[in-house]
């Protein structure tokens, strides 16, 4: 017996579309904090300044990994409801299986990182400053470095979203030219490959870090808003014909 699929709440349906915007939120508020505090590392080529940087702003360095960490668990709840568009598609469940390879590859790599430099903070805290410049600078480099080696994962889900969107016009053409955009933005990690310092490290450089970082937070707070106005006008149509079935009725 074949169950029938139980039609989705307009309560969970607005937080399924609410949760991009979530993820932007968690994430500039993490960027903010860091900002304000002024705890972030200046770059990876000096490993004395990474390991004078984790004693002085090891404690807002800990509450901003918590702030990014919450921020990505929230991606997963957006990944999986871009995923599930996808799903509705005809023909296109290849497409959402390589998209969701990369999206979760790529989500569990941050969530690596973040926890290695969690780390190095706390190894500090707990060490009373008795770790190692080379221990806390070598977890520093891992927790960031292993992103050029699995950048890849980001652009397969935007690109294999973006073909999709396209083909099967599962959300609008703007969305899909951002999502193209979004293919290139998420690769710019790569070249921290060749860099250590200046605007293409991964620590602190606005290309190799935070291109990638931003071109996340753009295509989530996007897909929300589409979502939204979806369910808005799908309100409105359902209000208009509810009362053309009562005038009818009357």
């Amino acid at each position: 017996m074949i169950r029938e699929k139980e039609p989705e709440s307009r309560g969970l349906a607005y937080w399924h579309a609410c949760s991009g915007l979530m993820f932007t939120v968690m994430m500039i508020l993490g960027w903010v904090y860091i900002v304000h505090t002024g705890a972030g590392i200046p770059d990876l080529r000096d490993g004395q300044v990474s390991y004078d940087a984790y004693v002085e702003y090891g404690r807002n360095l800990a509450n901003a990994i918590a702030v990014m960490t919450v921020g990505f668990g929230l991606a997963l709840w957006t990944i999986r409801v871009v995923l599930g568009e996808i799903h509705k598609a005809p023909g296109a469940r290849p497409m959402m299986w390589i998209a969701a390879g990369g999206a979760y590859s790529f989500v569990t790599v941050v969530m690596a990182g973040l926890a290695l430099g969690m780390v190095a903070t706390l190894a500090l805290r707990s060490s009373g400053h008795g770790a190692g410049v080379s221990s806390v600078y070598v977890t520093h480099l891992s927790s960031l470095l292993i992103g050029p080696i699995t950048t890849i994962c980001c652009p397969v889900f935007f690109g294999a979203l973006a073909i999709v969107i396209f083909t099967k016009r599962i959300f609008p053409r703007w969305l899909g030219r951002i999502t193209v955009a979004c293919v290139f933005g998420s690769m710019t990690p790569m070249l921290g490959f060749w860099s250590a310092g200046g605007p293409l490290n991964l620590d602190s450089g606005w290309v190799g870090l935070q291109t990638m970082v931003l071109s996340w937070t753009v295509f989530s707070a996007a897909v929300s808003i589409h979502l939204l106005r979806e369910l808005r006008l799908r309100g409105s149509y359902s209000l208009q014909r509810s009362l053309e079935t009562a005038a009818a009725a009357g």
